[in-house]
């Protein structure tokens, strides 16, 4: 797939590691990243198609009795962070999305693009999601 070969050769320029995968007919991208407040979250690259894609990762896990907690900062980051999606899942996860869509000229800038707000953004809230989890 072209949009997947020009974001491969993007991340390859600026010499970031990735593992390329496929499952269920999609092809996959793992990036291992760190930040200025996490480290070793891996922010996955979903492909759909030529031109649009779905970053995501796993930010945290939390324990059963703090659903409610965190049900309430997911909430409040959706709110402040509209270009993402915070979601706490039922099995005690945090995890985040962002979908993008391009021409297949422009999609490998706009999905980087996409990725480095992603990882801003996920380093910002790292501190107040872990505030939650071990309050």
């Amino acid at each position: 797939m072209k949009l997947v070969n020009d974001f491969c050769t993007k991340l390859d320029e600026i010499k970031c590691n990735y593992n390329k995968t496929e499952k269920d007919g999609k092809e996959i991208i793992s990036i291992g990243l760190s930040g200025d407040n996490f480290s070793g979250i891996h922010f996955l690259v979903l492909f759909d198609n030529n031109t649009s894609a779905q970053i995501k990762c796993c930010i945290c896990k939390f324990a059963e009795d703090k659903n409610l907690l965190m049900l309430q900062v997911v909430n409040q980051l959706n709110i402040q962070y509209r270009w993402t999606t915070f979601s706490a899942l039922p099995s005690g996860i945090v995890d985040v999305s962002i979908d993008i869509e391009a021409t297949e000229d422009t999609a490998s800038e706009v999905l980087f693009s996409g990725l480095c707000r992603m990882h801003t953004i996920v380093d910002k809230v790292y501190p107040i999601l872990m505030k939650a989890v071990y309050s």
